[in-house]
Parts: structure tokens; sequence; C-alpha cells
């Protein structure tokens, strides 16, 4: 997926808010480019994991009206590396073929990465800014 500095600084931005927890969200997308951040509360409010509730059914009613499609659900990891969890892993078929941007915080910066999540195989995908 391609991503705009501005949407990519919407995603930083919310994980550095929501700390100490992760924070979570969507991203829609038209022809493999972001068109749009959606912000989720974590309602689990949680540091090791997260929960999305109306939130997401919302942004979902979005993206399809907007024509677009969920390209991603992202999320952050405040203590560890920017790296799929078996949690991340075990949820991500509720939406396959979604890619998973993970921003790690772990070193005070944001870290985003993304990648493709099955639950038995994680592949790396570049996060292209344009």
């Amino acid at each position: 997926m391609k991503i705009a500095r501005n949407l990519l600084d919407q995603i930083n931005d919310h994980a550095r808010a929501d700390l100490p927890h992760e924070c979570c969200g969507a991203v829609g997308v038209r022809d493999g480019v972001a068109t749009k951040v959606y912000p989720c509360k974590n309602e689990a409010a949680s540091a090791m994991k997260f929960e999305m509730g109306i939130d997401l059914f919302h942004a979902l009613e979005d993206i399809e009206e907007r024509g677009d499609e969920l390209g991603a659900i992202y999320h952050s990891h405040p203590r560890t590396e920017a790296y799929p969890s078996q949690t991340d892993m075990n949820w991500s078929e509720q939406y396959p073929g979604v890619e998973w941007i993970i921003v790690s915080l772990r070193d005070g910066e944001t870290s985003p990465r993304s990648f493709h999540v099955t639950r038995s195989s994680v592949e790396e995908v570049p996060v292209e800014v344009v």
C-alpha cells in the first residue's frame, strides 16, 4: 500500500496519544493507495492487546460509502517491536488480505511496519510513503 506522509503521521500521532495503551484503527484504500485513516477506540484499554468496537463498524460503513476498500488494520506495540504477535495472527482471519500496520514505540520513536498476516504466516510488505 502507498500512504501519504500526513496519513502515516495520523497513525503515529494516534499511537503516541494512546500511550500507555495500544492504539488501533483502520485505513481505507483505493487502487492500492491509502485514502483515509480511521482511529478507533481500544475497547480493551490495554498495553498488551486491542479490541475495536462500534468505531470499526462506522469506519467500514464510511469506507464502503466512499467506494474505497479496507486496506489495513493498524495498531501499536507500546513496549515491543513492530511485529505481529500470535494474537494478531489469530485475529487476522477476520480480515483476510488486509495489511497489518504495526507501530512500535519501544524506543520512544514511532517505527511503523506493515505485514500480510495469516494464522500461520507473516510476510513484511513495504510501507511506501508518497
